[in-house]
């Protein structure tokens, strides 16, 4: 599980995403406003978009988590990744 924080005093423009979407390393997860400027938060890597803690409107501080993410094995390339060998000698 991962918790996504705000990194600046904001309120919420925009969810790009919702409960049960998977997203990519990259992909926005939502619009913060600021002083006037809207600022994207994207993805650090891939998901699944678990919880979100504010409504769009709601002001949030530094800190604060917005959303919960969680891993997402992606099972055919867990398929395709190296596989350990079988012992001989004790040496892999």
């Amino acid at each position: 599980m991962t918790l996504i924080r705000s990194p600046l005093q904001a309120h919420i423009v925009l969810w790009q995403v919702a409960p049960g979407d998977t997203v990519r390393a990259g992909d926005v997860l939502l619009v913060l406003q600021a002083m006037k400027m809207e600022h994207e938060l994207r993805a650090e890597s891939g998901g699944r978009i678990g919880e979100l803690f504010f409504s769009v409107g709601e002001a949030v501080e530094v800190g604060q988590a917005l959303l919960r993410m969680e891993a997402v094995v992606d099972a055919a390339a867990a398929a395709l990744a190296p596989q350990p060998g079988p012992l001989h000698d004790g040496v892999a």
